[in-house]
């Protein structure tokens, strides 16, 4: 039997002695990755970080909307996309 560990970010699979390991470290370095890393520090200090996503925008000036509704805390806003101002 071989087992097999595979990155839950990007799906990237690992075998052999060190591969429980070598995934863990892989997985915590690819979650850090691209917009990764902005939306988990902004998770540490904010409630959610659409304030500073792309998609979002202020409906009458104080009613936030998004162009993604579905992204929400649920799926750990799998959408955003950091604002490139």
């Amino acid at each position: 039997m071989i087992t097999i560990y595979k990155c839950e970010e990007c799906g990237k699979q690992f075998t052999g002695g060190n591969a429980f390991y070598n995934c863990l470290t892989h997985e915590s370095v690819c979650k850090l990755d691209n917009n990764g890393k902005l939306k988990r520090e902004l998770l540490k200090t904010l409630a959610e970080p659409c304030g500073y996503c792309d998609y979002s925008w202020y409906v009458y000036g104080c009613e936030r909307e998004c162009d993604k509704p579905q992204c929400n805390y649920m799926n750990d806003w799998k959408d955003f996309n950091p604002k490139k101002d």
